[in-house]
C-alpha cells in the first residue's frame, strides 16, 4: 500500500469525529467512541499493528487521558466551592467596576486575564476558571466558552512557562533567539485577530466596531511586549506579562472608549440586576477571604516555578512507564518512562485540590459555606466531570493510536506534498491539526517539528520561519482539541453541546491560522535561507 493510499485511510478516524460532532450531532463521548474505534481498525489492517502495539497505544491514552481528566475535575471542585463559598460573586462584582462595557469585560478576562493564566499553569485551567465567571456574569455560556477558548489560544505558545517553545527548539535544535523573535513576530496575527473575535463573540458587531481601536491599541502592545520579553531571553514570562499589560491596557482604553451614557458595572446581566437581592449581596467577609482559593492556586502555581522547589519536588507524583517498539512499517515508537507524569508541582491538578482543600477550611472557620453546600460542590462537580472523563479517554486513546501508527506522520506528508510550494499556508494548519489530534501544542511541535524544519529545508526555505509557523499554529489549533472542547464545556452545563461548540470554535479558528499561513508565506519569501 503507498503512502498517499495509508494517508487517505488515516484520514478517517478524523473524519468520523468531526462528522459526528458537526454534522450528526453526536456528543463528545459518542463521536470520540466511533474515532477510536475507527483508529483501531485501520491501525490494525492499513497499518498492520498488533495487539501488542495496540495495547501500548491505548493504556498510553488512557494515562494521557487521566492526566488531563484531573485537571478537569480538580478545576470544576475548586469553582463549586469559591462559587458556594461567595468567591464568584465578588469577581463578578470586581469586573463590573474595572470593565466599563461587557465587551470590555470580556476582552480583559478571556483575551488577556487568560494569557496570564496561561503563563503560570496552563493545560487548560484558563477554560475551565474563565469560562464560568463569565458564565456567572450573563454571558451565554456557549459564548462564554467559545470567547475564552478563542482568547487565551495567542498564550498557549509561551504559556505553561513556555513549554511548547522549548518543545520545538528542542527538537529541531533552531538557535534560541532566531526561532524566538521569529514565534513573537508571527504570533501578531493570532493577538489581534483572537482579540477582534472576543470582541466579536461578546458584543456583536456593534461590539466589534465600537471596541475596534481598543483591541488594535492593546494588542499591539500586547504584541509588543512578548516581542521583547522573549527576545531578551525570558520566554518563560511572554504569556505573563503580555497578558498583564494587555489587562491595564484595556482597563484604561475602554473606560476612555466606552460608549455615551453606558452604565458602568451593566453587563449583559449586571450583578445590579439580579432579581433576587440575596442573590446578589456579596459576602460577609473580605474580599481575600472568599477569593483564597484561587489566591492560594496563583501562588503555588508561581512558587512551583521557583528552581528549588522545582527540583527538591520533581520526583513526587504519579506515571507509568511504557515499552518502546517498531511497527510492521518501520516507525520505531520511543520507550516512555514516567509517561504523562502527575507531579506535585509540575501538574495542575495537586495545586487544584490543595488551593480547593484550603478554601474549604477557610470558608468552614469563617461561616461561609456550610456542609450541605460542600456536598452539593462535591456532587455538581462529579455530575459534571463524568461525560467528559468518558469522552476524553477515547478521544486521547484515538490519537495515541494515530501517532504511534504512523497516521499522524503521513497526514502530514500529504499536507506537505499537496501544497508544494505553497507549504508556508498550509505549515500553521498541520501544527493546529496536531494539536487537534493531540489536545497539546507541546505534543504537535514534538511530532512535527523536525518534519517542518526538513520540510523547509527541502523546499530552500528558512527553517526557523516554518517551525514557529508550526508553534504559532498548533498554539491557535489547540482551541478545537476535543479534549479542550469537552473541557469547557463541562464548566458550564454544556454537556451534549460539544459539537455546536466545536463548530463555532472552528469559525474562529480556522480564520486565524489561515491568515497567519499567509504571514508565513511573507515572512518566507523574504527571509535568507539559514542551514
Amino acid at each position: 500500500m503507498t503512502g498517499g493510499i495509508r494517508a487517505v485511510f488515516a484520514s478517517l478516524p478524523l473524519l468520523v469525529v468531526l462528522a459526528g460532532m458537526l454534522s450528526l450531532g453526536w456528543n463528545a463521548s459518542k463521536a470520540g467512541a466511533a474515532g477510536w474505534v475507527t483508529a483501531m481498525g485501520v491501525a490494525a489492517t492499513a497499518y498492520c499493528l498488533n495487539l501488542s502495539n495496540l495495547a501500548i497505544a491505548n493504556a498510553k491514552g488512557m494515562s494521557l487521558a487521566v492526566f488531563i481528566i484531573t485537571i478537569i475535575w480538580g478545576a470544576s471542585l475548586l469553582y463549586n466551592i469559591v462559587r458556594g463559598g461567595g468567591g464568584v460573586r465578588v469577581i463578578s462584582r470586581g469586573v463590573s467596576l474595572l470593565g466599563g462595557t461587557p465587551v470590555a469585560e470580556a476582552l480583559i478576562l478571556a483575551w488577556c486575564f487568560t494569557g496570564v493564566m496561561q503563563g503560570i499553569g496552563g493545560f487548560g485551567v484558563p477554560v475551565v476558571v474563565i469560562s464560568p465567571i463569565l458564565a456567572e456574569r450573563g454571558f451565554p455560556p456557549l459564548a462564554a466558552v467559545t470567547a475564552t477558548l478563542l482568547g487565551h489560544s495567542w498564550s498557549i505558545n509561551f504559556g505553561s512557562m513556555a513549554t511548547s517553545y522549548w518543545a520545538i527548539q528542542l527538537v529541531t535544535g533552531l538557535p534560541k533567539t532566531a526561532l524566538a523573535h521569529q514565534s513573537a513576530v508571527m504570533a501578531v496575527v493570532p493577538i489581534l485577530l483572537t482579540g477582534l473575535g472576543v470582541a466579536y463573540i461578546a458584543g456583536g458587531r456593534r461590539g466589534l466596531l465600537e471596541n475596534t481601536v481598543v483591541v488594535v491599541v492593546t494588542g499591539s502592545a500586547m504584541a509588543l511586549t512578548q516581542w521583547a520579553v522573549v527576545t531578551n531571553g525570558v520566554p518563560e514570562g511572554g504569556a505573563i506579562i503580555s497578558g498583564a499589560v494587555g489587562c491595564l491596557t484595556v482597563f484604561l482604553l475602554s473606560n476612555l472608549c466606552a460608549p455615551r451614557g453606558w452604565r458602568r458595572g451593566a453587563g449583559p446581566q449586571a450583578v445590579d440586576g439580579c432579581a433576587a437581592a440575596e442573590a446578589c449581596a456579596l459576602p460577609a467577609a473580605p474580599w481575600w477571604v472568599t477569593l483564597a482559593p484561587y489566591l492560594a492556586m496563583v501562588v503555588m502555581l508561581v512558587m512551583a516555578q521557583v528552581p528549588a522547589v522545582k527540583t527538591g519536588l520533581k520526583s513526587f507524583g504519579w506515571g507509568l512507564s511504557y515499552p518502546g517498539y517498531t511497527t510492521p512499517l518501520g516507525l520505531v515508537v520511543k520507550p516512555e518512562v514516567r509517561y504523562s507524569w502527575i507531579g506535585l508541582v509540575s501538574h495542575p491538578a495537586p495545586v487544584l485540590l490543595i488551593a480547593t482543600a484550603l478554601g474549604v477550611a477557610i470558608y468552614r472557620a469563617c461561616g461561609l459555606m456550610t456542609p450541605d453546600a460542600i456536598r452539593q460542590a462535591w456532587n455538581d462537580s462529579l455530575r459534571q466531570c463524568l461525560p467528559a472523563a468518558l469522552s476524553t479517554a477515547f478521544l486521547v486513546m484515538m490519537a495515541l493510536i494515530m501517532n504511534d501508527s504512523g497516521m499522524t506522520t503521513d497526514l502530514a506528508v500529504a499536507f506537505a506534498w499537496l501544497s508544494g510550494r505553497f507549504f508556508p499556508v498550509i505549515s500553521p494548519l498541520l501544527g493546529g491539526l496536531g494539536s487537534f489530534l493531540s489536545g497539546s501544542n507541546a505534543s504537535s511541535n514534538v511530532l512535527f517539528g523536525k518534519f517542518q524544519v526538513e520540510t523547509a529545508r527541502a523546499l530552500g526555505m528558512d527553517p526557523v520561519v516554518l517551525a514557529a509557523a508550526q508553534t504559532v499554529g498548533g498554539s491557535v489549533g489547540s482551541l478545537v482539541a476535543p479534549s479542550k472542547i469537552v473541557l469547557g464545556a463541562a464548566t458550564v452545563g454544556l454537556e451534549g453541546c460539544e459539537g455546536r461548540l466545536m463548530r463555532d470554535a472552528l469559525l474562529y479558528s480556522v480564520p486565524v491560522i489561515v491568515a497567519t499561513g499567509v504571514l508565513c508565506m511573507i515572512i518566507a519569501s523574504r527571509t535568507v535561507v539559514v542551514r
